[in-house]
C-alpha cells in the first residue's frame, strides 16, 4: 500500500501544475491549501476506517495540525476516535521525502451516514486549522467501490469482487 501511495502522489505531482494542491499555497480567501492523499478506490461496503493523508510541504508542516479541528467535507464528520477519545490519526512519512505526514482515519459509516462517502462522490476535502490559527483546505480524487463476496469458490476461498458503483450511483 504505501508504495501505490508513493505512485499516485508521484502522479499527482506530476500531473498538477504549479499553482495547483500539489504545492501548499493561499487560495485567493486566504486559506491555505495543503496536498492530500486520499485511497483510489474506497470501498462503500462493510465497516471500518477511510484513511486520508495530509501531505507536509516545505510550507506546511502536516504533523502538527491539531486532528480535532478536522473535518471531512465540510461536514460535521471529524477523525474517529480511538477508545480513550482520542483522535486516529498517526504521524507517518508516506511519500518517503523525510517530512513527517499525517494519516487522519474517518469512520466508514459516519461517512455514509453524511451523504459525505456515496457512490456518486468524485472528491473528499479535508479542512481545519493549522497550528497558528490559519484554516487549510485539501482535496483527493476518488472512485468509490462495491466489494463483495462472490458467490463461487475459487482455488483461495471465497473471492472479493471489486467493482465500480455505477447502480447505486444511478439511484442516488
Amino acid at each position: 500500500m504505501p508504495r501505490r501511495l508513493m505512485c499516485l502522489l508521484a502522479l499527482v505531482s506530476l500531473a498538477t501544475p504549479s499553482a495547483g494542491p500539489a504545492f501548499a499555497g493561499t487560495d485567493p480567501e486566504g486559506i491555505v491549501v495543503v496536498p492530500v492523499a486520499a485511497p483510489d478506490s474506497p470501498n462503500l461496503a462493510g465497516l471500518g476506517q477511510l484513511s486520508l493523508v495530509i501531505v507536509s510541504t516545505d510550507k506546511v508542516d502536516a504533523s502538527r495540525i491539531d486532528a480535532e479541528t478536522v473535518t471531512l467535507n465540510g461536514k460535521e464528520v471529524g477523525v474517529a476516535r480511538w477508545q480513550g477519545g482520542q483522535p486516529l490519526a498517526v504521524v507517518t512519512d508516506v511519500d518517503a521525502n523525510g517530512r513527517s505526514d499525517l494519516r487522519l482515519f474517518f469512520d466508514k459509516q459516519a461517512t455514509r451516514v453524511a451523504g459525505v462517502l456515496t457512490a456518486a462522490t468524485k472528491e473528499l476535502t479535508v479542512s481545519g486549522l493549522l497550528p497558528d490559527g490559519r484554516t487549510f483546505t485539501g482535496s483527493g480524487a476518488v472512485t468509490p467501490a462495491c466489494c463483495s463476496r462472490s458467490s463461487s469458490k475459487s482455488i483461495w476461498g471465497y473471492g472479493v469482487q471489486r467493482r465500480p458503483c455505477t447502480a447505486l450511483a444511478a439511484s442516488t
